[in-house]
């Protein structure tokens, strides 16, 4: 998991999903592990840690990707198809 997490801030410049900003980051899983889903690359994003407590506060709130961080995923294969689905390869 922690190794996947660090390909996942790597992949996203180091960047926030939401903010696109340059912050301490945590991975967030898009569907929940309690869900029986696991660590696959689709089903993660790394935000700043003010986004990631806001997202479990608010579970229905769920902005669309900040635009650097659409263009930084398109360059490793990935594209967003939204929140229930997360991560597509290209």
């Amino acid at each position: 998991y922690r190794t996947r997490c660090m390909q996942v801030r790597a992949e996203q410049g180091y960047r926030c999903f939401f903010c696109g900003g340059l912050k301490a980051m945590e991975c967030d899983h898009l569907k929940r592990r309690s869900a029986g889903l696991d660590h696959r690359r689709e089903n993660l994003r790394a935000m700043c840690v003010e986004h990631h407590r806001r997202r479990h506060a608010e579970p229905k709130w769920d902005p669309r990707p900040h635009p650097r961080i659409v263009e930084l995923m398109a360059m490793v294969g990935l594209r967003w198809a939204g929140g229930n689905v997360g991560w597509e390869k290209i």
